[in-house]
């Protein structure tokens, strides 16, 4: 005579192991989400925190500057080059070169160059000088984003006046 012992059949024990992989499965691909979209908040308030400074810094020295004149030494003021003149024999000069934004204090015959941060790989510059109607200087930043021919550019503009509130 045989007597039976409860247990579980090999068939349950691969059905509750399956279950338990699904669900492993559903909890890894959502943590994995979860993490990408908080280093896209990250890196979007790493750029917009950089792009603010820069804004600061730019409508400060816009704010200060006397004119906007075409050259200077051996700059010339374009897309890539904006030169502001201050008072007493001071300019300063924003260019963007070589994926690269600096900006240069001209003091006398001293000079005193920096580089800025943009607030990522995949922007450049432009600059744009007061017309003969406004006294509004701009600096474009273009972000290019997305893959291949669907590829946009995403622009901010940061103006100010020259002179400030002067005018």
């Amino acid at each position: 005579m045989r007597t039976s012992t409860r247990g579980f059949t090999l068939i349950e024990m691969v059905a509750v192991i399956s279950m338990l992989a699904v669900m492993i499965l559903i909890i890894a691909a959502t943590l994995w989400g979860a993490v990408k979209v908080e280093r896209a908040d990250s890196a979007a308030f790493h750029r917009m925190t950089v792009q603010v400074q820069l804004a600061d810094q730019f409508r400060e020295d816009v704010h200060h500057a006397i004119e906007c004149p075409d050259s200077f030494r051996e700059l010339s003021a374009g897309p890539s080059c904006l030169i502001l003149k201050m008072e007493e024999d001071r300019h300063v000069a924003y260019r963007w070169a070589d994926e690269r934004l600096t900006r240069t204090e001209f003091v006398g015959a001293e000079e005193n160059t920096l580089q800025l941060a943009v607030g990522g790989e995949r922007i450049s510059v432009q600059f744009g000088q007061p017309g003969t109607a406004d006294h509004v200087a701009w600096m474009r930043l273009l972000e290019s984003r997305g893959p291949g021919s669907s590829r946009r550019e995403w622009p901010v503009e940061i103006r100010a006046a020259v002179g400030g509130d002067i005018r």
